[in-house]
């Protein structure tokens, strides 16, 4: 007959597992408390390691989801040597939209490397906090001409209260004719009616703009791109593109502007004061008219 086991009484923890126990637990809680650092170097770790843009545009939005664990990383990345992670660091800060990254971004707006600038004007556009709207004020009046439009279309695009009086004011007191003109075009897309006096007001702006505005660069960029696409797909070697661009007076982007509002054009001459106010008196009298059918304006 087979014998039982005897059985055995069972073991009483001693103080050594219970401090191992403690001990377990202590490293568990730490690793829970710092998993959003431990995360946060990883993904830094990651995205300077990457090399394709996607990759560490990736790696920085990653980043970014750690929250407030990623800003002594992003401080960091958005002074690094390297342009593209510059401007992936840009990118996460616009995603993370922590006030202490704001001077660092405002900073990549001046960078030397054009991709890092065009990627800082966005994300400042999208932040649009009243320091951020500021600085793009400051820059529009006090930077160089490509980064004043920059600045200028930050600020159209962030849609603040303060923005578009301060694209007012550079449609007037701007001392580039190609600034004046893309305040034109920036307040006539957005439809700001009230900004009509000042419009009417450059219709004796007979300066002269040299070059395309940004606004007008987009639009060539964005039919060549058109351009490219159909001739891949009809098979064609040959592709059409914008015309050349002509310089004109920034009275011509104020009438292009006053006709777009109202449907109607009116003919007149900048260097006669009297075809002006004529061309002012009718474009107003057709706003007015405008205004009082539509009396919810932007």
């Amino acid at each position: 007959m087979r014998k039982e086991a005897p059985s055995r009484s069972p073991e009483r923890l001693t103080a050594k597992h219970w401090a191992a126990i403690a001990g377990v637990a202590a490293a568990c809680l730490t690793l829970l408390a710092f998993r959003h650092d431990l995360r946060a170097l990883r993904y830094r770790h990651q995205l300077v390691r990457a090399g394709a843009p996607v990759e560490r545009e990736t790696w920085g939005l990653r980043l970014a989801a750690c929250g407030r664990a990623a800003i002594p990383h992003l401080r960091s990345l958005l002074q690094d040597a390297d342009p593209g992670i510059r401007r992936a660091a840009v990118l996460a800060a616009e995603r993370l939209r922590e006030t202490e990254l704001e001077p660092l971004l405002i900073a990549r707006a001046s960078d030397h490397d054009a991709e890092v600038r065009e990627a800082a004007f966005t994300a400042l556009a999208r932040i649009a906090s009243p320091t951020t709207t500021e600085a793009m004020t400051d820059l529009l009046f006090d930077a160089d001409e490509d980064q004043a439009m920059r600045a200028a279309h930050a600020l159209a695009e962030s849609a603040r209260a303060e923005a578009w009086t301060t694209l007012r004011r550079a449609l007037k007191e701007h001392p580039s004719p190609r600034v004046r003109a893309q305040a034109i075009e920036l307040i006539a897309a957005a439809m700001r009616l009230d900004a009509a006096p000042d419009v009417l007001s450059a219709l004796d702006d007979a300066d002269i703009v040299d070059h395309p505005t940004l606004t007008q660069q987009q639009q060539r960029r964005t039919a060549d791109q058109a351009s490219a696409a159909i001739s891949r797909q009809l098979g064609d070697d040959g592709a059409w593109t914008l015309d050349v661009f002509t310089p004109r007076p920034v009275c011509d982007y104020a009438a292009d502007a006053l006709t777009q509002w109202t449907g109607q054009f009116v003919t007149f001459d900048p260097a006669d004061a009297a075809t002006v106010e004529y061309a002012r008196r009718m474009w107003r009298t057709l706003l007015d008219a405008r205004t009082s059918a539509s009396p919810a304006e932007p």
